[in-house]
């Protein structure tokens, strides 16, 4: 008898991951390290106490789903009492030093006036020129300074680069992912 073909069914947190590297394609990134983020806010003023620690048990979260997952990779699926328990992977988020967080802040200060692109504007983003994903910045603690690291709509270095729409790309996964989700 014949074995039935594998179905690779799309998830939601697969779909996600792919649209977040496809966005990273059209940012500035300083470095690779903070081209992932912690938590998300709408204001720089708003990296305090609470959002540094909410960002820290988000790290550990994440650190250990990933931990988890490497070791679920590894195990035999036969051997159901040596399966990795999620606890093996906890994370204290107060080991997490201040400088590994990055905070995205949803901010439109880099995108460029577009007046009448609207004829009668209800907000700034209607005033700004036409963006294809919510614009951000990402900003972390570099030598106990809180710097920007990372520039949505952004081609070249931070000081002489340029807002940009059209120089990303979306990956290949991303369009496969499309596709199924179009042919289902």
């Amino acid at each position: 008898m014949a074995q039935p073909k594998k179905v690779n069914y799309l998830n939601n947190k697969d779909i996600l991951k792919e649209i977040h590297k496809s966005k990273m394609t059209y940012c500035y990134v300083a470095d690779e390290k903070y081209a992932d983020f912690d938590v998300i806010l709408e204001d720089v003023k708003k990296i305090n106490r609470n959002s540094i620690k909410v960002a820290r048990e988000n790290r550990a979260a994440q650190i250990q789903s990933a931990g988890y997952q490497a070791a679920m990779a590894l195990h035999d699926p036969k051997d159901y009492k040596n399966k990795p328990k999620q606890k093996e992977f906890a994370i204290d988020p107060k080991s997490i030093d201040q400088e590994d967080l990055v905070f995205r802040v949803m901010d439109m200060d880099h995108i460029p006036e577009q007046p009448g692109r609207k004829k009668n504007p209800r907000n700034e983003s209607e005033t700004k020129a036409k963006v294809n994903f919510p614009p951000f910045k990402h900003y972390a603690y570099i030598g106990g300074e809180l710097k920007e690291v990372a520039r949505s709509h952004w081609q070249g270095s931070l000081s002489n680069g340029e807002f940009s729409v059209d120089h990303g790309r979306i990956t290949n996964k991303l369009g496969t992912m499309f596709l199924k989700l179009v042919e289902r």
